[in-house]
C-alpha cells in the first residue's frame, strides 16, 4: 500500500493546537519490494543513479528504474536514498506493505554552484527567488573547530512552494516531527537545498554560534510566522527547529547548519485507505492519486499525492475533518476518476474505488528475452519505454515476459530491452508496434555491452559466489575510527535472491592505508561458511571521494566449516555510504 506525499495547498493559514497532532509512527521492520524510477531535473529517466533502501544499495538501469526485493526497512516511514554525480541527494520515505510492490518516483534537483564567497567577510548570493546571507568568519571544516578563511562554494536551489514538481524533487515527504515531538502533516511554503565546500572541495560548516540568513518570496495570505524545519535523512522525517518571519514579502529565518530546510505549517492527519479497480476488478497499480482541499483559495493547488501498489490500494495520511477532492491520474496526467470523501476525524478505510472502462486503455506487451546463444534468459528483466514513461517486468525461467500498462495520448511506437542477469549484458533497443491492445515482441536477443554493475565475487575452496546488482543487492559502508590510531573498519554485505545467499565482509583499514581482511562469512541453503583470515592483506584498486570501492585478494585461509587451509579469492566492486 503506498503512502503519500503532502503538498501545501493555499487555505487559509493557520497553526493548529499541537495537543491534536498524532504521534511519531512507531519503527515498524519488514521485508517489502519496492520499485521506482528515478528522474533527471528535466524529468528524463536518469541511469546509472545509486539507490539505496536499508542495507541495501542498487543502480538505475538505463531506464531509471530500480527494484529491491524483500529488502527490510522501516515500514513505518523508511527512507530510500538516490546519489548521482552532480546531482543533490533525492530521497522518498512513505509508508510500506510487505505484499505488494511499493511503487515511488524521484526527481533529482542539479546541484548548481549559486556562487563563491570570501569566508573572512561573508556575504549574499541570490538562489532563484531566494536567497542566503552569510556572516563574515563563520565557517569551519566539518569535524574541526579552527576557523575556515579561504573561499566557499555555495551549491543551493530553490523549491516553490507552488510548483506541483516540488513532489517528486524534495527529499522524504511532507511528515513533520515538532518540537514537541508529536507527528503532523506539513504545507509547505517552498524549500531550499544548501550545501557548502571550501575551495578543495572539502565539507564546510558553521561554527558553532553562528547563524546565517535563509529568506524566500512569502505567500501574500502567509502568517506572520512560520515555522521552519531541517529534513533528518536518518529518520526520514523534517524536524522543526526555529520559526520563519514575515517581513514585507519575504518569509526570514535564521539557520544553524545546513541541510535542506522548509518553511511549514503543520496540521492534523488521521489514517485512510482505498483502492482502485476496474469495472472487472483489475487493479489500477503505480496510477498518481492526487487529493485536493476544498476549502482552498486556489483549488488548482495539490494538497496530498500517492502512487497506488501493485494492489491498487494507497495507505496514509488525510487531512483531518476536511472535505477532499480525490481524483486518480492516468500516466500523461489525465483524469481517470474523481470524487469527493470526508469530512472524516478518525482513521478511515474508504474501501474500492471503480473507474469505468470508458476511461481506461490497457495494453499488454509479451514476448521472451534470448542470450547470445539464443537461449531462453534464465534470470533477468524486460524493460519498456513509452514516451519517456518507463516499465519493467520479471520474466520466467523460460525468458517468457508479459507487461500491462495503462496507455494514453494512444502511443503507437515503443522501445523495448532487457537483462539478463547471468551475463551481466542488456540487450540492445527494439522498436515494438502498439497498435492493439495486445502486442508481441517475438524474441528479444539480450546480448549488447557488459554493463558496469557493483558486485562481491568470491570462492572459499572452489564454489564461486557472485553477488551483483541490479537483481541482487549490495550495501557498503565505512566507519571511521573514534581512537587516536585505531584502524577504521569497512563493512560489506550482499544478498542474492536467487539462491538465498547471504555475504557479510569486513576489512579493518590502518592508519598506513594497509587493508586487511577481517571476516569473510557466506549464509546459504548449504549452511555457514567461515573463512578466518589468517591476516590476509587486501589489494585496494579504487577508493575515490565518489564513494566507489574496488579490491581484490587471493590467499590461503582457514575455512571453519572443514578445519581445514583452503584457496580463497574475492573481487568486489562497491558504492561506500
Amino acid at each position: 500500500m503506498a503512502a503519500y506525499a503532502f503538498w501545501g495547498c493555499q487555505k487559509e493559514f493557520s497553526i493548529e493546537d499541537a495537543s491534536i497532532f498524532t504521534k511519531v509512527p512507531e519503527t515498524r521492520e519488514e521485508k517489502v519490494n519496492i520499485q521506482g524510477i528515478v528522474l533527471d531535473d528535466a524529468g528524463k529517466p536518469l541511469a546509472g543513479a545509486d539507490v539505496r533502501a536499508g542495507y541495501q544499495t542498487l543502480r538505475t538501469d538505463r531506464y531509471g528504474i530500480f527494484r529491491f526485493e524483500r529488502v527490510p526497512i522501516n515500514a513505518n516511514g523508511g527512507l530510500v536514498t538516490v546519489q548521482k554525480e552532480g546531482y543533490f541527494m533525492g530521497s522518498r520515505s512513505m509508508l510500506y506493505e510487505k505484499e505488494t510492490t511499493n511503487f515511488m518516483r524521484i526527481r533529482l534537483v542539479k546541484k548548481k554552484l549559486a556562487g563563491t564567497i570570501d569566508a573572512a567577510k561573508g556575504g549574499k548570493l541570490a538562489v532563484g527567488e531566494a536567497s542566503i546571507d552569510f556572516p563574515a568568519n563563520a565557517f569551519t571544516i566539518k569535524g574541526s573547530t579552527a576557523a575556515y578563511t579561504r573561499a566557499v562554494k555555495v551549491y543551493a536551489a530553490f523549491l516553490p512552494g507552488n510548483n506541483v514538481q516540488i513532489l517528486d524533487e524534495m527529499p522524504g515527504n511532507l511528515y513533520g516531527i515538532r518540537s514537541d515531538s508529536s507527528f503532523a502533516g506539513l504545507e509547505t511554503l517552498g524549500m531550499m537545498r544548501v550545501e557548502i565546500e571550501g575551495e578543495a572541495g572539502e565539507p564546510v560548516t558553521l561554527q558553532t554560534g553562528k547563524e546565517a540568513t535563509l529568506d524566500i518570496p512569502a505567500l501574500s495570505n502567509a502568517p506572520s510566522t512560520v515555522p521552519i524545519w531541517h529534513f533528518d535523512d536518518r529518520s526520514g522525517f523534517w524536524r522543526q527547529e526555529g520559526m520563519a518571519v514575515k517581513a514585507g514579502a519575504r518569509l526570514v529565518a535564521k539557520v544553524k547548519h545546513f541541510s535542506s530546510w522548509n518553511w511549514d505549517l503543520p496540521y492534523r492527519v488521521i489514517k485512510m485507505k482505498a483502492t482502485f479497480v476496474t469495472i472487472d476488478g483489475k487493479p489500477l497499480q503505480n496510477a498518481r492519486l492526487i487529493l485536493k482541499r476544498t476549502n482552498v483559495t486556489d483549488n488548482t493547488k495539490l494538497c496530498v499525492q500517492a502512487i497506488t501498489d501493485s494492489s491498487g490500494t494507497i495507505q496514509g495520511p488525510l487531512p483531518a475533518n476536511e472535505v477532499v477532492t480525490l481524483s486518480l491520474l492516468g500516466a500523461c496526467g489525465e483524469v481517470l476518476f474523481t470524487k469527493s470523501i470526508g469530512p472524516v476525524n478518525t482513521d478511515t478505510d474508504f474501501g474500492s474505488f471503480q473507474v469505468p472502462s470508458s476511461q481506461v486503455r490497457w495494453v499488454e506487451v509479451a514476448g521472451r528475452l534470448i542470450d547470445c546463444n539464443n537461449q531462453p534468459v534464465k534470470r533477468g528483466y524486460f524493460s519498456l519505454l513509452v514516451q519517456d514513461r518507463a516499465y519493467r517486468s520479471a520474466i520466467d525461467s523460460l525468458g517468457r515476459f508479459s507487461l500491462r500498462f495503462l496507455d494514453c495520448n494512444n502511443a503507437t511506437t515503443a522501445d523495448a530491452t532487457g537483462y539478463d542477469a547471468n551475463s551481466n549484458r542488456e540487450g540492445d533497443v527494439t522498436r515494438i508496434n502498439l497498435t492493439s491492445a495486445n502486442a508481441s515482441t517475438g524474441d528479444i536477443r539480450i546480448c549488447g555491452a557488459v554493463v558496469q554493475n557493483y558486485f562481491i565475487e568470491y570462492s572459499i575452496n572452489g564454489p564461486l559466489f557472485k553477488i551483483m546488482t541490479p537483481m541482487d543487492s549490495i550495501y557498503a559502508q565505512h566507519f571511521i575510527a573514534q581512537g587516536q590510531g585505531s584502524p577504521s573498519q569497512f563493512f560489506v554485505s550482499g544478498y542474492s535472491l536467487n539462491n538465498q545467499t547471504i555475504s557479510l565482509i569486513s576489512f579493518l583499514i590502518a592508519t598506513d592505508g594497509t587493508v586487511g581482511l577481517k571476516t569473510l562469512l557466506t549464509f546459504s541453503a548449504n549452511g555457514l561458511q567461515n573463512a578466518k583470515t589468517n591476516g590476509a592483506k587486501v589489494d585496494i584498486t579504487k577508493w575515490d571521494v565518489l564513494g566507489n570501492v574496488e579490491g581484490n585478494m587471493i590467499a590461503t585461509l582457514l575455512d571453519d566449516s572443514t578445519s581445514r587451509n583452503v584457496p580463497v579469492t574475492l573481487n568486489f566492486r562497491v558504492k561506500r555510504f
